[in-house]
């Protein structure tokens, strides 16, 4: 039976909606078709059941909204929690009650009804806002169109911003306001990797959120502290400058007002990404113009660095030293003129202390310089916690007494021609000339190694590859392998390996190489798997060096396999709870297509 309560004026698209033409009758349930601008995109599953049970009893109470549409089918307007209730009781005929409607109306209607609800969910309210914004709509429209204060519109539009999966938690209270609040100002990729790392479990009973607080603290950074020039638009260009990127709390005053006090950058990704640029244009720079020795570091040298070191021709060869095994002298600093300037006016500047320590400043550089000339110390690039400077350095000795100074050869001759010459004297022209042959020596070797280098280079690169590998190649091998060790792995192959019959450190190069050539096949293995674990490249599955350990751990005995049964776990269950998503936007687009097919037709 259908009874028609209102009847409709004569523009319908002008029409108030209290004066609207409603109808209201029984309908197939096949026949209604979800809205695709409902924003509502969450519906808690435990008390949709109940309700579908409840139906299953006695059917439909309340009846939906719908408006009729040119295909002869209905589009819901309100009530999609009770119709999906509906479809899992498998009910056949639902009450409706039709209104003919405009797009615009349709919308009014839908908010009207959710707003008017007791309890309207936060995360609904700050959906609608949203949509209400990317409508064009500012904020003081949107305020005056929900009797909401600026304030609240604010605070909703900050929420809008959670992604969907950490959206199903907090409709499923296992986040609090405050906690989503908080989670929303990440940038997006921030919040997927906390949702990862610490939320793919949070169905599970025993699912916590109690440390939320400090976890949300480890996704923002004071950009006060930042190793970098956050003006510098130039440092990741797409990125722009943090002076006005939107993930900086001191540029959203217009947004969020509460935030805007302390410039804290909230994108994770682009802030390790700005440090990582930041050094990397420090090393080269280090590296052109000061040509350093080694790598020097305080503690251990970070993954990030290590990264940054072996992509660089200069300096992945280079030997790393910590800071207990060398004395470092750093560059000095020069006086920077805002320390020398009065901070309660501004203006007043200490012009005399400001030359005293600049005058301080020339003399240290002076000394450096020369010192870097001399080679007493070795230059070195040192990696500390805001980035990498040049600095010179020199071993540490402990124990050791200066030796007495030599006298020279015509110190000697004047010595003999006056008689005054000792016995010590003599002895100690003895060890020099004995030390002098030496020195001679060596040099000689120097030399045919420097000549046999050029000439066996010379042969290598015009000797076509036939000859096959023999034992001083397969030794040479080894001794690549072991000189691309890191120290904590070259450490441990000269404790374990590189040791006499006493279990003493072998030293001397001829029988360093006689040790590496002579170690078993699965010492060699072992080198060899250090140093691939020792690229900072292994850990990414598409780098070669990744490929390489991935097999490596295949034909150990690590089960390779448990472990990417594990993630694959992981997987399944985040496909299985995106493949409802991705089939009700299918059903939603192909709806609009065909909308949008039936307008063009008409």
């Amino acid at each position: 039976m259908t009874t028609i309560i209102k009847k409709i004026s004569a523009n319908k698209n002008n029409t108030p909606l209290s004066e609207q033409q409603t109808v209201q009758k029984n309908i197939s349930l096949d026949l209604v078709d979800l809205s695709p601008d409902n924003y509502r995109i969450y519906f808690c599953p435990v008390a949709l059941n109940e309700l579908a049970t409840d139906m299953t009893l006695h059917g439909m109470i309340s009846p939906v909204t719908v408006r009729p549409m040119p295909t002869g089918r209905y589009e819901l307007v309100v009530g999609e929690r009770r119709i999906r209730a509906a479809r899992i009781a498998t009910l056949e005929i639902i009450p409706a009650v039709i209104k003919e409607l405009t797009d615009e109306q349709a919308e009014e209607m839908r908010l009207s009804e959710n707003l008017q609800r007791e309890n309207p969910h936060p995360m609904d309210e700050a959906n609608r806002i949203g949509k209400m914004q990317r409508e064009g709509k500012t904020i003081a429209q949107i305020a005056e169109r929900l009797s909401k204060s600026k304030t609240f519109i604010y605070a909703r539009l900050k929420l809008s911003a959670l992604i969907l999966p950490l959206q199903e938690l907090f409709f499923a209270e296992k986040l609090s306001l405050s906690e989503a609040m908080e989670i929303a100002a990440l940038a997006p990729s921030s919040q997927e990797e906390i949702f990862e790392r610490h939320c793919i479990d949070w169905q599970e009973e025993n699912f916590t959120t109690h440390s939320f607080k400090y976890i949300i603290g480890r996704y923002k950074y004071d950009l006060s502290d930042a190793p970098f020039d956050v003006q510098d638009s130039q440092l990741i260009p797409q990125a722009g400058a943090c002076s006005t990127c939107p993930f900086n709390s001191a540029t959203l005053i217009s947004l969020f007002p509460e935030m805007a006090e302390d410039a804290i950058c909230t994108n994770k990704a682009c802030y390790h990404s700005k440090c990582l640029t930041a050094t990397k244009n420090e090393v080269l720079q280090v590296v052109e113009n000061f040509a350093p020795l080694a790598i020097i570091y305080s503690g251990s040298l970070s993954e990030e660095n290590q990264i940054i070191v072996d992509s660089l021709d200069q300096t992945a060869g280079l030997p790393q030293y910590s800071t207990c095994e060398v004395m470092v002298l750093p560059p000095p600093t020069m006086p920077d003129q805002q320390d020398y300037t009065d901070e309660d006016d501004g203006e007043s500047f200490d012009q005399i202390g400001y030359d005293l320590a600049m005058q301080e400043y020339n003399e240290d550089l002076s000394a450096f310089n020369e010192r870097t000339a001399s080679g007493e110390f070795s230059k070195g690039l040192y990696f500390h916690s805001f980035g990498a400077i040049a600095v010179l350095f020199t071993e540490r000795h402990s124990n050791t007494k200066q030796a007495p100074q030599k006298a020279t050869a015509k110190q000697v001759q004047e010595a003999i021609k006056q008689g005054t010459q000792t016995t010590e004297l003599l002895q100690g022209e003895v060890s020099r000339l004995h030390t002098r042959e030496n020195r001679a020596k060596q040099i000689d070797r120097e030399k045919v190694q420097l000549n046999l280098h050029q000439h066996f280079c010379d042969a290598t690169s015009t000797v076509e590859i036939s000859n096959p590998a023999n034992s001083a190649d397969l030794a040479a091998a080894r001794l690549l392998v072991y000189q691309s060790l890191k120290y904590e792995a070259k450490s441990r192959i000269d404790k374990s390996l590189l040791v006499d019959e006493n279990l003493t450190r072998i030293t001397d190069p001829e029988k360093v190489y006689q040790k590496l050539a002579s170690l078993t096949e699965s010492e060699y293995a072992l080198m060899i798997r250090l140093a691939v674990c020792g690229q900072g490249e292994s850990k990414i599955p598409t780098n070669i060096s990744g490929i390489a350990l991935y097999q490596l751990a295949v034909e150990s005995s690590l089960d390779v396999q448990q472990i990417e049964n594990k993630q694959a776990k992981i997987a399944k269950q985040r496909m299985k709870k995106l493949k409802p998503r991705l089939k009700d936007l299918e059903t939603r687009i192909k709806r609009m297509d065909a909308q949008n097919k039936h307008k063009e037709a008409a």
